[in-house]
Order: C-alpha cells, then sequence, then structure tokens
C-alpha cells in the first residue's frame, strides 16, 4: 500500500470560495496526495430531504481538475434543527436533564448533538449518508471515505432517554439474565430489570463501570451503521475512522471509547496526533506541551510515539488523521520545522501508512481560530510547510522501500487495561475533577513506563489485555497498576514467566474481581505464589528496583513496592538511570545502539532490508553507536537520518 500525506481542508464556512484554487494549487506544489473535506450534516441539509452540495461539488471538481483526492468525511454529530425541533430527538441526562443542543469548537454550526439512540435520528442519517455516497461515489477525486470524527461517549451522563435507556437494560438482561443475578454480581438491590436505572453520581464502582461499558459498545454500534450505510451504496471505496485521544489517553469517565471495538469496523483506523500530555483545560490551556519551544519538551516528546504504536495495535492499516501542524493555542508559541521534521520521521518510522496535516489554512471561525495552519492566514509559506514539502520530496524518493516498510516487533510489552483505566479514574473522581482529567495514576503509570522506555534506547509496544495471546512474542512484559484481571489472564501470565518470559508487575494487581470488589488475597489465582509475596502497600522511601526477583521455570517475576510508571511520570526524584541499568539487565536486553543525550532509534523491514531511522532530538551534534554492526553514526543538531541495509 502507499503511504499517503494530504490536509484536511474545508469545513463550512472557511475557507472562503475564493480561496479555492489558489489553496488546492498551493495544496500540489507542497506535495500533498489528498484534500479531506467536511460535511456537516446541519450544512447540507437544512431543510427535511432537502440537500444542498454545490460547495462539495465544486471542490471535487478543482480538487479533481488538478490532480488531488478527495477524503469525504461526514460530520454527523451537527444535527439539523428540525430533526430536534419536528422529532424532539434531544438527549437526556441520567438525572432527567434535557440535554440542549449548542455548537462547539468543531461542532460550531450548532446542533451537537441529537441521540443516536432514538430510532428518527438513525433513519434521517441513514438517508443523509447514503444521498451523499450517490452523488460522490463515481467522483474520480474520491480517495476514501471517513465514516465518523472522533468516534466517543460525551459527557459522563450520555443519553438516558427512553430508547438509550431500554437499550441499555437490554443489554444488561443478555449479559446477566435475570436481575437476581444481576444484584449478585453488582451488589444491588433491583426489583427487576424495568427498574432499572442509569447511574447520576461516579461513586459507585461497578454500575459506572457498567455503563460506561455499555456506552463504549454504542459508540461501535453507530460507527458499524454509518459504515453499513456508505457500503451499502459503495462496495468499493475503502473506509476509515479515527478516535480523538486514543484509548490509553483519553479521559475514560467523560469521553471515553474502546479502540479495540472501533477499529475492526473501518477498513482503516488512526488517531488524532494529540501535543500535550496532562489535561485540556482550554484550547489555551494545555498541560505538558511536547514542542521544542517548551523547556521542559524532553519530559513530553514521547506522546506521539505513544500513540502511533498503540494503534498499530489495533489494526493493521492505520493513519494519524488529525496531525497538528502548528499549536492549539494562538497564545502559545509556534511549531517550529524542526517539530513537525521529528513528528513526521518518527510516525513513519512506528508504521504508519498515512498522515492527515490539521489543517491547510489556520481557522479563522469560532473556539478554534488561529490554530494549526500548514501556511500562514495571508496563504503565504512558512518553515513549517517547507518543512512538509521537503518530506513529501524524501518519500516520495524511496518509492516501494517506504511503501513496504514494517515496524520491527517491540523490545518489550506495556499492558493497557480498560477496565482498571476506568476503576482507577473512579479511585480520584471527586467534584474538582469529574468532567476533565487524565491526571491520575493508572494513566500517568502506563505514560511513565512508555517514557522510560522511549528515553532509555529501547521500543516498547502496548498491548490490550485483550491481546494476552501476544505476551510469548515478548521478552518482557509490564503490568502498570493493573488492578482488573481475570482468572484466565492469570493463567496465561503463569505460562509466560514458566516458559521464560520476564514479567514486571506494580502493586495492587488484580485488586479488584469483575464485580470490582477487593480480592481476599492480592494477587490472586495463585499469582501470589508465582511472585513469592502478597500485597503490601508500598512505603515511603523504598526505591523501586529493591524488591525480590523470583523465578520460575524458565523465567522471573517480578512485583515493585512502588510505581516506577507514576513516580517516574511525577518527577519525584526518580533514578532513571540506575532504574533502567537494571531492568534492562532483569529482562537480559541487549543494547543495539548507544549515544549520549535524547537520541531516539526506531527498527523496520522493506523488502528484505532492514530500516534504521535514527533521530537526533539533541541541540547538538552527536555520535550513536549501531552495536550490531560496528557503525558509528554521526547526526547534526536535529538531525534524522534513514539507513537501508
Amino acid at each position: 500500500m502507499s503511504f499517503l500525506l494530504g490536509s484536511q481542508y474545508y469545513r463550512y464556512p472557511t475557507p472562503e470560495p475564493h480561496q479555492w484554487e489558489e489553496d488546492i494549487l498551493h495544496a500540489k506544489k507542497l506535495g500533498l496526495d489528498f484534500l479531506q473535506l467536511r460535511p456537516q450534516w446541519r450544512v447540507h441539509e437544512r431543510q427535511e430531504g432537502c440537500y444542498e452540495w454545490d460547495d462539495t461539488d465544486k471542490l471535487f471538481e478543482l480538487c479533481g481538475r488538478h490532480g488531488l483526492k478527495v477524503i469525504f468525511k461526514f460530520l454527523l454529530e451537527t444535527g439539523p434543527e428540525w430533526l430536534f425541533d419536528r422529532y424532539q430527538t434531544f438527549r437526556i441526562a441520567p438525572d432527567g436533564t434535557k440535554i440542549t443542543p449548542y455548537a462547539d469548537a468543531s461542532f460550531y454550526v450548532g446542533g451537537m448533538i441529537p441521540c443516536f439512540d432514538h430510532p428518527v435520528v438513525r433513519e434521517k442519517a441513514i438517508a443523509f449518508v447514503r444521498e451523499a455516497v450517490k452523488r460522490y461515489r463515481s467522483a474520480d477525486a474520491l480517495l476514501y471515505w471517513h465514516a465518523w470524527n472522533e468516534p466517543r461517549n460525551r459527557p459522563f451522563s450520555e443519553c438516558a432517554c427512553p430508547h438509550s435507556v431500554s437499550l441499555y437494560r437490554d443489554w444488561l438482561k443478555a449479559r446477566f439474565f435475570t436481575i437476581e443475578n444481576y444484584n449478585r454480581a453488582v451488589g444491588m438491590a433491583e426489583g427487576s430489570f424495568e427498574e432499572l436505572k442509569p447511574p447520576i453520581h461516579y461513586h459507585h464502582y461497578t454500575t459506572v463501570a457498567l455503563w460506561k461499558e455499555w456506552a463504549r459498545t454504542r459508540v461501535a454500534e453507530r460507527l458499524n451503521f454509518v459504515v453499513g450505510a456508505i457500503r451499502q451504496e459503495d462496495p468499493g471505496h475503502r473506509i476509515l475512522a479515527h478516535v480523538g485521544m486514543c484509548s490509553p489517553l483519553q479521559d475514560i469517565l467523560n469521553d471515553g471509547s474502546d479502540d479495540r471495538l472501533n477499529a475492526p469496523e473501518v477498513d482503516v483506523y488512526g488517531c488524532s496526533y494529540v501535543h500535550w500530555t496532562g489535561d485540556c483545560r482550554s484550547f489555551a490551556r494545555l498541560e505538558g506541551s511536547a514542542s521544542f519551544a517548551f523547556p521542559n519538551w524532553k519530559k513530553h516528546y514521547y506522546i506521539y510515539s505513544l500513540q502511533t504504536d498503540w494503534i498499530r495495535s489495533c489494526k493493521n492499516e492505520v493513519w494519524v488523521n488529525e496531525f497538528y501542524s502548528n499549536d492549539w493555542s494562538k497564545e502559545s508559541p509556534d511549531f517550529t520545522d524542526e517539530d513537525i521534521r521529528f513528528r513526521l520521521y518518527e510516525a513513519l518510522a512506528n508504521g504508519i501508512n498515512g498522515i492527515n496535516l490539521w489543517q491547510f489554512r489556520p481557522e479563522r471561525y469560532c473556539s478554534e481560530s488561529g490554530n494549526c495552519g500548514i501556511i500562514e492566514p495571508n496563504g503565504s509559506d512558512n518553515e513549517r510547510s517547507v518543512e512538509i514539502r521537503r518530506f513529501n520530496e524524501f518519500r516520495r524518493a524511496q518509492g516501494a522501500l517506504l511503501d513496504s516498510y514494517q515496524k520491527s516487533r517491540g523490545d518489550a510489552a506495556l499492558i493497557y487495561d480498560v477496565d482498571s483505566d476506568l476503576i482507577s479514574r473512579l479511585e480520584e473522581t471527586d467534584e474538582d475533577n469529574r468532567n476533565n482529567t487524565v491526571l491520575y495514576r493508572y494513566k500517568n503509570s502506563l505514560k511513565g513506563w512508555y517514557s522510560l522506555f522511549w528515553r532509555n534506547r529501547m521500543n516498547a509496544d502496548i498491548l490490550s489485555s485483550r491481546d494476552f495471546d501476544r505476551l510469548s512474542d515478548y521478552p518482557a512484559v509490564v503490568l502498570p497498576y493493573m488492578t482488573r484481571l481475570t482468572e484466565a489472564h492469570a493463567e496465561t501470565l503463569k505460562a509466560y514467566v514458566k516458559n521464560g518470559g520476564v514479567l514486571f508487575a506494580e502493586p495492587c494487581l488484580g485488586m479488584r474481581d469483575n464485580r470490582n470488589w477487593l480480592h481476599e488475597t492480592i494477587p490472586p489465582f495463585g499469582l501470589n505464589e508465582l511472585f513469592g509475596r502478597s500485597h503490601t502497600f508500598p512505603k515511603a522511601g523504598k526505591l523501586p528496583f529493591k524488591t525480590q526477583i523470583k523465578k520460575s521455570g524458565k523465567g522471573k517475576a517480578v512485583y515493585f513496592n512502588d510505581f516506577p510508571g507514576e513516580r517516574y511520570y511525577n518527577g519525584s526524584s526518580f533514578p532513571e538511570a540506575a532504574f533502567m541499568s537494571w531492568f534492562k539487565k532483569t529482562m537480559g536486553f541487549k543494547e543495539y545502539f548507544k549515544a549520549k543525550g535524547l537520541v531516539v532509534v526506531k527498527r523496520g523491514e522493506s523488502i528484505g532490508k532492514e530500516v534504521i531511522f535514527i533521530l537526533n532530538y539533541e541541540n547538538k551534534k552527536v555520535t550513536a553507536t549501531l552495536c550490531n554492526r560496528q557503525k558509528r553514526v554521526s547526526l547534526q543538531s536535529r538531525e534524522v537520518k534513514v539507513l537501508w541495509h
């Protein structure tokens, strides 16, 4: 498959029509393959059954004339006004409050969000999708359909209208069969499923966990119905979708989805390439920006690699669908050409098949105004657009070698568990942070571990806890704050260690059962014998690497006294060099390159050749030594080199 790079271009009302042809010619000059259009339901069906496509028709015609492809991205979450007024398709919060549609951020034309569990919304949305597909399926310029922009459930309350609650009750019936089974599993005292209501507060772990799990299945189902409508009219073109903040990064309580459920619904799956590691209070208040303009950028720059490594574990063909070409906030320093260079090459080195830059011109309208343009507001180039042109020249010069590239398997596996993520979020939720945070133990620990590997010359793959059948592919596996696991998980972990794997677990492993009750023995299911210890809470002053290593069969099991990932993430006097030296020795890791400073090496294969990407993040000249080839490579300040062997 060919690697593709293009840009988001148009979402009504910007850019304006007099700019279109000039911009398309400019995009072609920069070497882009496609432009993305984002038709919004509210814009194109202002009167029920009357579809207006003048702007989209013209943009398809211009792109086709000048040799650019088009990605058609549906935005169904902006419901037309008649949909609410005529059919009462409002969402209802669990406490009975009507959620009035509004305009916000990328939904700035209004109508956010109708209830997609409502049968009329489903019927009208499918009609709109089919009408669009029939109109453009034969267009020469059409590249892909994009079925859903950032599928996710939001906010915490989701929708609890009669249609949604009925579906939720049916889901519970299919899972528990009888209300007695439900009560025993959840610890409640309901009289019947018909009396059962969604939770209105976050303190009851099990009912909230069920509600949020159901909500994630509904997100995947919504994606499925749009994909089905597209394929009914056009079985030939490929379909993609992308999540916003991917599962390991998003606020699972208020803004969650499940990439492992979403990805199978489409041909190509991707993510937005967020450039912050902490909370997003607003577009002007991003915590932990990963940009060379910020003094502590080294702490945060791992975030790009983490996202692409996770998405690649969910789907064979994956994209970065919103690659931000400038900072979200117009008040922050602009990204530099170096920022663009390193993000492009690291995405490429991580095995990404396509990139959609966000966006061609800086937005001029509403709360997203002033951010993210490749070019300047007046249409002129800048150092970022010039860097994008250079990258396109490089990738085209490589031809099939680049198109066939596949990243090598990681040196170790980090396990992401959606249930442990949610429980950790609930453990630390209060009135101050209930609405939006990703700063809690589970997230901190997972990000801390990944960052440790990235900064210390190791490549980690992130696997879902549903991928335990793949553990044997890795010499070492890390379980960051995994408080939920099943007996089947435990048996797989025992076999993994017995057969020679090295297993690292943080405290509280398997602390809760599938009801979210505390186990009587922690770790449960005989894992206390595997690790040679039972659970103890971490003690102040204990260094995380001073712990017992238990040999079992051909492998080793390590149960930490502390939370190394979180301690490193929080920067609390963590002994990074000593810890990573100990970790590598314990797992038997052999260095394949050496360098002083932050130099990242990614490896892969293409057409029988080894491909090595070397990225010197340091603002100085460095020398990297490839140990297995006895080769020294000199790199200039902030230089990227690609070697073929």
